[in-house]
């Protein structure tokens, strides 16, 4: 394969795309906006259908020097810390679905991803290299930098993120839609929590307008916190969180007290979320009138953390791109618009059971008591999902 692509972004969906073209033959070039190559935010869950992406592109073995490995997902009310339901993960996701659950830091993984980037030949790095025009012709895609470089290649993958350059470029479309979520995140060394957080497992809690996510991540070196709210006004313009106006009294006094550790160590990060309506047709990750650019990831189809499957999606997406560049027979237009008609639905899908997890998550009575008795009833037919983590790529092709 000798194709040549641009790949404007070094994010994880970036640089697995990077990777998994690379390894398939093709010359790539990625251009990060950064100054360096990082990644920000904090945990990161990898569910059994990512697992076997990065599997498959022969990190499991890295994976496991860094990451931990849930056994169990419990599911607590935020209010009375009751336990709602659970999930066993360990040996039975593995045995189910042949993969298992990871949690992990998000620059761990992002590490891991550019250190088998970076020993390929065929793929070159460049960092201080933000887009700032596209131009495109017949059989070429030109990307020209604010820093004035140009690059030309064969194609051009948009993998810039939510605020996407080549996504304006395509469909000079409206900008993502603020929520009115908010999700603020710490990071605790694992003795400064209680003992029961310890352990290796993924807890969240469910309270009216909030749920919080804790799990160990850093081979149980530190416990990822996650503490996301709706409507709060009393958070406007503040970057930390404080005691004082951290949480609304009723969540129970164990929940407090954990979120308060990382309040009083000034640990918080705030992340105002966005997205985009669930994507619509194919035509929002390959536009036949740009035969020759492809969106993944959150650039196409941005989507709240609440099913916690935005890098898997990003992971899934690259798969699939690179096994239609694969099949293409290097055309790259039916390549893409291929990947883009065995995504979108998919990707439509799991943005629209993450928004509804949102609605769910942070229900009130009555509808909270209804989710409760319901979790209590199912127990884990509720919380396991075949659909999304028996997940595999597509390997036919109409090629």
């Amino acid at each position: 394969m000798t194709a040549h692509f641009l790949i404007a972004g070094a994010g994880i969906g970036g640089l697995g795309a990077a990777l998994a073209l690379g390894q398939i033959g093709c010359q790539v070039t990625v251009l990060e906006q950064s100054a360096v190559f990082s990644e920000v935010g904090a945990g990161l869950q990898i569910s059994p259908n990512a697992y076997k992406v990065l599997n498959d592109w022969g990190l499991a073995d890295v994976l496991t020097q860094t990451a931990n490995f849930p056994q169990m997902l419990q599911v607590r009310d935020g209010l009375t810390d009751k336990l709602l339901g659970q999930l066993t993960q360990g040996a039975t996701a593995q045995a189910r679905y042949g993969y298992p659950f990871a949690t992990l830091h998000r620059a761990d993984l992002h590490g891991l991803l550019l250190q088998a980037v970076r020993q390929l030949s065929n793929v070159s790095l460049h960092v201080s290299a933000k887009v700032s025009e596209i131009i495109e012709s017949n059989q070429q895609v030109t990307v020209k930098t604010e820093a004035g470089e140009s690059f030309t290649a064969d194609a051009l993958i948009g993998a810039d993120g939510l605020w996407s350059h080549v996504r304006q470029h395509l469909s000079g479309d409206a900008a993502p839609r603020a929520t009115g979520h908010t999700a603020w995140r710490a990071l605790l060394p694992l003795s400064d929590v209680p003992p029961e957080l310890q352990q290796d497992k993924v807890t969240a809690w469910l309270a009216p307008d909030s749920h919080t996510i804790a799990y160990p991540v850093q081979q149980g070196k530190m416990l990822n916190l996650v503490y996301c709210c709706e409507n709060d006004s009393n958070f406007k313009g503040k970057k930390t969180l404080q005691p004082a106006y951290l949480l609304p009294e009723q969540l129970s006094k164990s929940l407090k007290n954990l979120l308060k550790i990382a309040s009083n160590t000034q640990l918080w990060t705030r992340w105002d979320l966005f997205d985009r309506p669930p994507i619509a047709s194919s035509a929002e990750m390959f536009n036949p009138a740009h035969p020759r650019i492809a969106l993944l990831g959150d650039a196409a189809h941005p989507m709240l953390p609440y099913l916690a499957q935005g890098a898997a999606m990003a992971l899934e997406d690259v798969q699939a791109l690179a096994m239609s560049v694969q099949n293409s027979g290097e055309n790259l237009p039916a390549a893409f618009q291929h990947y883009a008609q065995s995504r979108w639905q998919r990707n439509a899908a799991v943005q629209t059971r993450a928004s509804q997890n949102g609605v769910i998550f942070h229900a009130k009575p009555p509808v909270s008591w209804a989710r409760n008795a319901a979790m209590g009833l199912l127990g884990e037919k509720l919380l396991d999902m075949p659909w999304l983590y028996g997940y595999a790529t597509p390997v036919k092709s109409t090629f």
